[in-house]
């Protein structure tokens, strides 16, 4: 590769150009250092190319990583998304030769992660995808909850009739439950954006 690009056909077909390193490392320096400290939280990059800000992550990941164990859920925390094959297997080459230059154990269970993780193909489908497949797990652990945590119990409507209602709580209701909290969201969201 020559500097930033490997050839001007990429450039040309995929707008193909790496990141450097030196400004790889101060974008990562904006992030707040919390965020650092939790090897669990979870990137996404969604042009990896060959890895310039994975490895990065990882590498700040790492130096939190007390045992292997550690190391591999740092990078079960990690995804990467690139439309072209060759960078892909780059970029899972490079991350795996991370981890082992760290850690000599589960090779091949750090190899499954990163063929899991770091995928090739049109990132905003592959996105699209994986959101649907979280959406559904969380609707089934919804469903899961809600059936293992609802009563069935008679109660007087405003109309004074006895009416079957579903709780959660003896006072508190599956809609309005489900009502408080979508507006709590709300005012979070709010006051989250200044408004």
């Amino acid at each position: 590769m020559v500097g930033q690009i490997k050839s001007k056909q990429r450039v040309n077909d995929f707008g193909e150009v790496y990141t450097n390193q030196k400004e790889v490392k101060a974008m990562c320096d904006l992030i707040p250092q919390d965020i650092w400290d939790d090897i669990d939280k979870t990137f996404l990059e969604p042009c990896c190319g060959n890895g310039n800000f994975l490895s990065e992550i990882l590498e700040r990941k790492f130096a939190k990583c007390h045992n292997y164990a550690d190391g591999l859920r740092a990078l079960q925390s990690c995804y990467g998304i690139d439309i072209q094959e060759d960078n892909v297997i780059e970029t899972r080459q490079r991350l795996l030769n991370m981890y082992t230059s760290i850690w000599n154990e589960k090779y091949d269970q750090a190899a499954k992660i990163l063929q899991n993780n770091i995928v090739c193909g049109d990132s905003l489908e592959i996105q699209e995808r994986w959101y649907k497949e979280n959406l559904h797990k969380d609707l089934i652990a919804l469903a899961e909850f809600l059936l293992d945590n609802v009563k069935i119990k008679d109660k007087t409507d405003k109309d004074g009739k006895i009416v079957s209602t579903i709780t959660i709580h003896d006072e508190l209701s599956i809609t309005d439950y489900l009502r408080d909290a979508i507006q709590e969201a709300k005012r979070k969201e709010v006051a989250s954006n200044g408004l």
